[in-house]
């Protein structure tokens, strides 16, 4: 019980410490200089730093929150857990990237261009996997979302959909990938809510939604890709969202009693 305190009491200084950076980190960005000729403009280029620094925040913090409610899980789910903290310590770090290439202005460089955008799916592999052991640890058998099938059709979706415009577009097949692999996560956390008992469902059912908010957000810029639109700054908004449910499921998680 005193343990169970602790962790609380843990969470919600993070939390609070979330809270209020998740305020202090974009508005610290409007007094950033505008480079010339910013993507988007003047404006643009205000909504786009302010939202990706916001974006890597909220998912440094959830993996804190996540991270926080480790010392409670059984062993045999520990190790599982600590894969999908992994997952969300990778996806941050390769999101910090996008402050940086809004502040100057990079979006068009080659590190952009070929790929560099899509890093984020690593992070999202790493969840898909620790989702994997933590199904397995519960004893449960899901065919559908099996790497042996998801990895291969992901793989064939992204080589298929990176070639819409005509010619292969290695940040759209990324995109396409991590759409199929936030698909397999939300049917894979839908799963396990179904079999992991009562004390989860709150928590599974807000860290199924994070993937799937960024599953809609994934589709809508592959939309603007695919048909060789520009993709506005606000389109990367709902993205943010991710992040913020991603901070809950983490809260929630803190929240069970008995792992």
């Amino acid at each position: 019980m005193y343990k169970g305190v602790t962790s609380m009491k843990q969470a919600n200084r993070t939390l609070l410490i979330i809270l209020l950076f998740s305020v202090i980190i974009p508005a610290a960005t409007f007094l950033l200089p505008v480079p010339e000729g910013a993507l988007g403009g003047t404006q643009g280029f205000l909504i786009a730093t302010a939202t990706s620094a916001l974006l890597a925040w909220l998912h440094a913090g959830a993996a804190m929150l996540f991270l926080d409610g480790l010392a409670g899980f059984k062993p045999r789910l520990k190790r599982a857990y600590f894969i999908i903290c992994f997952g969300l310590v990778a996806t941050a770090i390769s999101l910090m990237q996008f402050p940086i290439l809004s502040i100057f202005n990079l979006f068009y460089s080659s590190w952009a261009v070929n790929g560099g955008t899509v890093l984020p799916v690593i992070g999202t592999l790493l969840i898909y996997g620790g989702l994997l052991a933590f199904a397995t640890g519960l004893n449960i058998k899901h065919m559908p979302t099996q790497p042996w099938l998801v990895l291969p059709a992901g793989v064939l979706i992204a080589m298929v959909g990176g070639l819409a415009p005509g010619a292969f577009d290695v940040t759209l097949a990324g995109y396409w990938l991590s759409a199929v692999l936030c698909i397999a996560v939300v049917w894979l956390i839908i799963r396990i809510k179904q079999a992991a008992g009562p004390a989860y469902t709150n928590a599974l059912a807000w860290f199924a939604i994070a993937p799937f908010v960024n599953t809609l957000g994934l589709l809508l810029v592959i939309v603007y890709l695919s048909t060789g639109q520009e993709v506005p700054t606000v389109a990367f908004i709902p993205f943010a969202f991710v992040g913020a449910l991603y901070v809950k499921a983490g809260y929630a998680f803190n929240k069970i009693k008995e792992y």
